[in-house]
């Protein structure tokens, strides 16, 4: 019986899309209503290394939750005061998981910035090696 080739994946889906779906467990509020342009950037992962639950980032301080965000982003980011307000506001908002979910959860994001760039930096190697054959 031959294999139905719409129901084989033609790839491994990127770790980014797991890193998505692990942030809508673990801050749904930030994945729906996200603060800055790019959900899952330096200042994300900074702020989500930084904080175990939904629950420290809404009970952060302002002051604190910028200086985060600032460092993340390397003090890049045009209005920190406005996006520290909007991840807390959103932290607020966002489901709590069940206790015995929050460590798992946490520890798989950190994970995450790794996988991805291991994998980016595959993939980018496996292209050009590829381009070269085909020349």
């Amino acid at each position: 019986m031959p294999i139905d080739t719409r129901l084989v994946p033609l790839e491994e889906p990127h770790p980014k899309n797991y890193a998505a779906s692990y942030l809508f467990l673990k801050a749904d509020g930030l994945v729906q209503h996200p603060p800055q342009s790019e959900g899952f950037g330096a200042a994300t992962q900074t702020l989500l290394e930084t904080y175990q639950t939904v629950e420290d980032i809404a009970a952060a301080s302002l002051e604190d939750l910028v200086q985060c965000l600032q460092q993340g982003a390397c003090g890049h980011l045009a209005d920190p005061d406005q996006v520290a307000k909007a991840v807390r506001q959103a932290a607020q908002a966002s489901f709590r998981l069940p206790e015995k979910l929050k460590d798992p959860v946490h520890q798989i994001l950190s994970w995450t910035p790794c996988k991805i760039s291991a994998t980016t930096k595959a993939r980018s190697r496996w292209s050009n090696g590829a381009s070269r054959r085909s020349r």
